[in-house]
């Protein structure tokens, strides 16, 4: 056998081995300091180095678990893609930070280029992100950091570090850093070991003000195009520079002329143009205020006029630069613009989100204010999301949750061509006392059923009533599980709210009816044909509330779930003795689901075992069969069109198990992630076999069992609750109460499985 072949990696460069070296060696150390810093002053290199470390390690150690690069970010965007890397839910920095302490993996993560953060990429925002985020992750026993930035931008940490200060030159191999550079020419080697300013002073020479002097080199004539490229955000093509410097001269031959004399002044790479950040910053230093509005007006103006129109005139955002995308907002706070650029929701789906993230704090119109709390909402689904169409989708998501009507509508025409839509979506009441339930039934303590009234047999609400209960608070508030009510077609949901309460709700999403619980947080529901309704508690106890005569709130379920009269249907499942039968073994329970027949009812337990009741003709049958390395978190199953049962199971070790009860289960997971599965459903929909799983970083994974074709969605909330229908509509319940989504599975999964000849 022949030996593995050892990953090749440029070298480090710049004589920086003995840099490099040492922060690997932090990296395979837990006994040293939890945050590792590498700083030093401008040209220093020092994300040039951690990169390399990355990407290293990538290839050889893997002791990183997430990199991140904190350009143009602030703390909100910070603390969602600190949350993406360790697959956690996103949120506040304070949200972050908890889900965080309560997650006990240990964990590594680079973050890069701290002191060019914030809306202007300057370094803007590391204060703040290390203020609310990093230095109360530090405090936490399985985090460590390794992050760069300049002297002034690390100095806002408060743990302890190991400080890899690249100006001091233990750092460097001097002979190394010499053989780098090839030629000292002007001096260049006494810029040692600051290799940017080193590459600078081959052009103007070495001394105490190396920017400085290479400015001075620049002539009258090259001057404005200069000007131009300090403005960019990142490398700009020919046609661009050439547009913004005829946009600052006013003349376009000399604007010719200033890019033909600026051009051998700049780094080049793939025919676009950059200046080294230490001169872009000397540049934009030297402006006096007047002059920066005026340079930032005319550039902003030119961007904004080269995006192609419409036939109605208006910018066709879909065929703008990727230039423009990610940085037409970052000028627009700079030209004082931004607030009506973010009125073009056009502009908002289309750009970068981390640029609209940083830009909404900036702003502060009311329009801006209205975007923005929707954005927050969706702030981490967004920043994964790449589709405008779906930005705008969720967006319109987040706004119909938060009562904002128009803001939806303005948004709808962008959300036309997304692979999925908002059917309708549970909305927060604005005032907290509108919570409160209007029904007389609400808030009394239990007692015989003859003294409360019966939602079921209520006389019907008109269209205001129904309109004025829910505005008057029908919000579900929070949800745990869900399932459907017996009965084909319109049948009712049933839902279960964090505070026990159960709710049952047309598909439509209006409420029927409501009964308090005693018992928060269910984690399953299973609702039978004869209105009794099956569910499982925190504790692992499992209850069933029949629709014999109510002996308290929770078991009324069953006469709001059995619609069709007030005679209990006779069917071969007998729900009381599948409870005791259940309830008489010994078992964790963690997990209950069934079948949309209930012909198979599936219990998870908290060693990973399945248990699986055949609930057809005759007595109940269990098989079991142990699938998970840990707790079960989310169990259901799929019912062939023959009759054949595929039981479908999600565990805390991020497993995604198929089992066909009787038969030994594959040995490998269908699936395998970090992080738990939260929720699953799975239905015959769209002539096709689907499973749907919801995981706890807020991921929902797609997949068509018959063509292996899979997709993602993101809502901006993990999924607690799932169920699919039929007719394509996909129920998630989460913190934000329940949505009712219209999937294209065409455009998510392709065309269905058709069979072969």
């Amino acid at each position: 056998m022949g030996s593995p072949v050892e990953p090749r990696l440029p070298p480090v460069g710049a004589g920086r081995e003995r840099a490099a070296a040492a922060i690997r060696a932090w990296l395979g150390d837990l006994l040293r300091p939890r945050l590792c810093v590498v700083t030093g002053s401008p040209g220093a290199g020092k994300s040039r180095l951690v990169a390399w470390v990355g990407a290293a390690d990538a290839v050889t150690d893997r002791a990183v678990n997430g990199m991140i690069g904190a350009r143009g970010m602030t703390a909100r965007s910070m603390a969602w893609a600190l949350a993406d890397q360790l697959t956690l839910p996103g949120g506040e920095p304070g949200e972050v930070v908890a889900r965080i302490a309560a997650d006990r993996r240990r964990a590594t993560v680079i973050i890069g280029e701290l002191d060019e953060s914030g809306v202007g990429c300057d370094g803007g925002g590391a204060a703040e992100i290390i203020k609310t985020l990093l230095n109360p992750v530090l405090e936490l026993q399985h985090i460590r950091l390794l992050v760069d930035g300049r002297p002034e931008t690390v100095n806002h940490f408060d743990a302890p570090a190991e400080v890899i200060h690249l100006d001091a030159p233990e750092w460097t191999d001097q002979a190394a850093f010499m053989a780098w550079l090839r030629v000292d020419q002007g001096g260049a080697g006494a810029m040692f070991p600051n290799a940017g300013l080193a590459e600078i002073a081959l052009r103007c020479g070495a001394g105490p003000d190396v920017p400085g002097r290479w400015l001075a080199m620049v002539s009258p004539v090259a001057r404005p195009a200069i000007e131009a490229l300090a403005s960019a955000y990142e490398p700009i093509d020919g046609a661009m520079w050439e547009a913004w410097t005829t946009a600052l001269t006013g003349n376009p031959e000399t604007a010719r002329q200033a890019l033909a004399a600026a051009a051998p002044l700049t780094v080049q790479s793939e025919g676009r143009y950059l200046l080294a950040r230490v001169l872009r910053e000397r540049v934009l230093a030297a402006r006096q205020g007047q002059l920066a509005a005026q340079i930032g007006n005319a550039i902003g103006y030119a961007l904004y006029s080269g995006v192609p129109k419409g036939q109605s005139g208006m910018p066709d955002w879909s065929r703008s630069t990727a230039y423009v995308r990610r940085h037409l907002l970052r000028h627009a706070v700079a030209s004082g613009t931004a607030d009506r650029m973010l009125a073009d929701l056009g502009c908002v789906v289309h750009s970068d989100p981390l640029a609209v993230t940083a830009v909404i704090e900036a702003a502060g119109g009311d329009l801006t204010r209205r975007l923005a709390a929707a954005w927050d909402a969706a702030g981490p689904a967004l920043a994964a999301t790449q589709e405008p169409a779906e930005r705008a989708a969720l967006l319109r998501l987040c706004a119909l949750q938060r009562q904002d009507n128009a803001l939806a509508e303005g948004l709808a025409p962008h959300a036309a061509r997304s692979p999925w839509s908002v059917r309708w979506a549970a909305a927060r009441p604005a005032d907290p006392a509108a919570a409160r339930p209007a029904d007389p039934t609400a808030g009394q303590s239990a007692g015989p059923a003859s003294e409360r009234a019966d939602p079921a047999t209520a006389e019907p609400a008109g269209p205001a009533a129904e309109s004025a209960d829910r505005a008057a608070g029908r919000w579900t508030g929070p949800v745990t599980a869900l399932t459907s009510g017996p009965g084909e077609g319109a049948a009712p949901l049933l839902a279960a709210s964090a505070d026990g309460t159960l709710h049952v709700l047309a598909r439509d999403g209006s409420p029927i009816g409501r009964i308090p619980n005693s018992t928060p947080a269910l984690w399953g529901l299973v609702a039978f044909d004869d209105g009794a309704v099956m569910h499982l508690d925190p504790h692992g106890v499992l209850e069933l509330s029949t629709r014999r005569k109510a002996q308290s709130r929770a078991e009324e379920i069953g006469n709001l779930l059995n619609l069709g009269g007030d005679t209990a249907t006779e069917t071969a499942v007998q729900p009381g003795a599948v409870h005791a039968l259940i309830t008489s073994q010994e078992a964790e329970l963690t997990a209950l689901g069934a079948d949309r027949e209930i012909t198979r009812l599936l219990l998870g337990e908290r060693n990973g075992t399945v248990q699986s009741w055949l609930l057809d003709d005759g007595p109940p049958t269990v098989v079991t069969t142990k699938l998970h390395d840990g707790p079960v978190t989310a169990v259901t199953c799929l019912r062939g069109p023959y009759g054949g049962h595929l039981v479908i199971s999600g565990g805390a070790d991020g497993a995604v198990r198929f089992w066909s009860p009787g038969e030994a289960p594959p040995p490998d997971p269908a699936d395998l992630r970090e992080g738990a599965v939260t929720a699953l459903t799975a239905a015959l929909a769209d002539s096709r076999p689907v499973v749907v799983v919801g995981w706890n970083d807020g991921d929902i994974h797609l997949w068509d069992l018959a063509t292996g074709n899979d997709a993602f969605l993101r809502l901006g909330f993990a999924a607690t609750a799932l169920l699919l229908d039929a007719d394509g509509t996909l129920f998630v319940g989460g913190a934000e109460g329940i949505v009712a989504l219209t999937l294209d599975f065409g455009s998510l999964l392709g065309p269905p499985y058709e069979g072969t000849e």
